[in-house]
């Protein structure tokens, strides 16, 4: 399966029109169309952006599965593709320790919140019994 097809499978499956894409990728329908049709290539510095239209990985991006023989004939673009796995994996690390920090930063301020709510109704108790 070529890359344009494999492309335009997911995106059928996640129900995303040619011309979204193409907008979000700032290219035209028509260049986005021809590489679907496996007519032409596209840049590879969009590839980052289609895999988080798509939400998938580079690996099911590239369906290594079937083209591991192909990826592995060319030792660049080997390299390439596993630099592009590397760095989406350091990304999804960051973003889920950036998930947990606000995480941790919304339940610190919930109990400042808590905190100044508890010391608002003992000020209210003091008034009350003056």
């Amino acid at each position: 399966m070529s890359i344009g097809t494999r492309i335009k499978q997911l995106r059928t499956k996640k129900g995303i029109s040619q011309e979204y894409i193409a907008e979000v990728l700032m290219v035209s329908q028509s260049k986005y169309s021809r590489f679907e049709s496996g007519i032409s290539a596209l840049d590879w510095n969009v590839i980052p952006n289609l895999t988080k239209l798509l939400e998938v990985s580079y690996e099911d991006l590239f369906d290594f599965k079937d083209r591991k023989d192909l990826v592995l004939a060319d030792p660049i673009l080997n390299t390439s593709i596993q630099n592009l796995v590397e760095g989406q994996k350091v990304l999804s690390d960051l973003e889920k320790a950036y998930r947990e920090l606000l995480i941790k930063k919304e339940r610190a301020y919930q109990a400042v919140i808590k905190e100044k709510d508890d010391n608002i109704e003992k000020l209210l108790q003091i008034i009350q019994q003056s």
